[in-house]
């Protein structure tokens, strides 16, 4: 039997997302759906899969699938894509209230940016240092960050001369139990104070964007118990600002969320 399906592209500072309104169900499983329809060149192509619904308690509650199917806690960039999806299709108004998992998140539309979404989340919390050799490099002390999703953060090596290979043979040499559990994320502080960054997602593969690896960077910089502004430029060089409130304060993930276009797919 074929099926047919609507669905709308987006993309979040370049991260791009299948969105499915799930309000009556779905044909199939998010994660059959994520494996058919977020593969590039054969297929819609997409970084992952978001699918919609109201609670009843008027919160959109999301769930996200990497583009392998697989599930995961959080999406900072899918986190403000569904936001836009919901207000564009009058499912709530700003600020709205999304779930994922188990985190409550708020939504809002920026006055003076009103292409961007902003969101207000529980801060990132590092959980652990550990130092690496990469390449020629002997002492490289990163950073193990619960950003809604793991990652480690590396410093300095977010240009094309530190590949993901090396961190990757790093890993399994001194501390192979990290191997697997979460992204990779290469950050990079420019002259200016801005941060370069390139991320190699679970089950999704190198991002132009992610916005969880914002909220990691800004975690692992000095002075972010304190409060910090941190303006983060992933690969598509669509900018993401992080803000974190003194600690315990929450923090604050904004950039651009926009629709690319609305479609129907039969398979």
């Amino acid at each position: 039997m074929r099926i047919a399906l609507s669905f709308c592209k987006m993309t979040g500072a370049g991260n791009d997302f299948i969105v499915l309104d799930a309000e009556d169900g779905l044909p199939s499983t998010a994660s059959e759906l994520a494996r058919r329809l977020c593969p590039r060149r054969v297929s819609v192509g997409a970084d992952g899969l978001l699918a919609l619904r109201r609670s009843g308690s008027g919160a959109i509650e999301v769930d996200y699938r990497n583009a392998d199917g697989s599930p995961a806690a959080f999406c900072g960039n899918g986190a403000r894509c569904a936001a836009r999806f919901a207000a564009t299709s009058g499912w709530s108004r700003w600020p709205g209230v999304l779930r994922f998992a188990e985190a409550e998140i708020i939504a809002r539309e920026p006055e003076s940016r009103p292409e961007d979404v902003e969101l207000e989340l529980p801060r990132p919390r590092v959980l652990e240092q550990l130092t690496l050799a990469i390449g020629e490099r002997s002492h490289v002390v990163c950073h193990w960050v619960d950003a809604g999703v793991p990652h480690l953060v590396v410093p300095d090596a977010a240009d094309s001369a530190t590949s993901w290979d090396a961190v990757g043979r790093a890993l399994e040499t001194t501390r192979a139990e990290w191997v697997g559990r979460g992204n990779l994320t290469l950050m990079r502080v420019e002259d200016d104070g801005h941060v370069e960054v390139r991320t190699l997602e679970r089950g999704s593969g190198e991002t132009w964007a992610c916005g969880s690896a914002a909220l990691a960077v800004a975690a692992a910089r000095p002075g972010a118990d304190t409060g910090l502004d941190l303006l983060v430029v992933p690969p598509a060089r669509v900018p993401l600002r992080v803000r974190l409130n003194p600690a315990p304060g929450p923090a604050f993930l904004s950039g651009e969320a926009r629709i690319v276009y609305r479609g129907r797919m039969e398979f």
